[in-house]
């Protein structure tokens, strides 16, 4: 007959063998994710964000042009608007509402469930995978704002599977928001 002490060390080894079996396959599986997916490791890196959160997606191509088209298309009703706004604070105030509205109309084909929320805390970073195609990809925000200001990021990246990237978000890497609505705004509309 076993003893106590004999069956407990069997239980034991049975055990540590079923634990080394499990994780083999964990790390097996850890590793076949990895090299089956591109990865991203986020970084939200300002201190002027109130709150400290920015909602963000991955596109397949690049935002930029549509923004353009969009303030384009709605120049002479952004024209209208300026002219009525009376002094510099309401003109501002329209005018970033104007590019707000704009910038963030590029997210209407993106579902909820592809928009994403970033936060900062110190020595924090969020990870990303798809296992969706290689290629050029553009890290875009929604508008926040920064010292009273609209800013939003729009970062080009090129993806490959296995591979991982590092994205930060930070305030010397904002897309040029009021320098294209300005360029565009000051274009001729040419009676379109």
């Amino acid at each position: 007959m076993m003893t106590q002490r004999t069956l407990a060390s069997c239980v034991f080894v049975l055990a540590c063998m079923t634990w080394a079996v499990t994780t083999t396959a964990q790390d097996e599986d850890i590793e076949g994710w990895k090299r089956s997916t591109w990865q991203m490791t986020l970084n939200l890196d300002t201190t002027n964000l109130v709150p400290p959160a920015v909602q963000w997606t991955v596109l397949d191509k690049d935002p930029v042009p549509g923004f353009r088209a969009r303030l384009k298309k709605a120049q002479a009703y952004h024209r209208k608007w300026l002219e009525q706004a009376g002094d510099e604070a309401n003109n501002e105030a329209i005018c970033s509402a104007q590019m707000t509205t704009s910038w963030d109309l590029g997210f209407k084909d993106v579902t909820g469930d592809k928009v994403y929320l970033l936060t900062t805390a110190p020595g924090v970073s969020h990870s990303f995978s798809s296992n969706g195609p290689d290629g050029r990809k553009w890290i875009v925000t929604k508008i926040v704002r920064i010292k009273g200001k609209p800013v939003c990021w729009c970062i080009p990246t090129d993806v490959k599977t296995g591979k991982q990237i590092e994205v930060t978000f930070g305030e010397k890497n904002v897309f040029p928001l009021e320098a294209v609505y300005g360029e565009v705004t000051r274009e001729k509309n040419h009676g379109k």
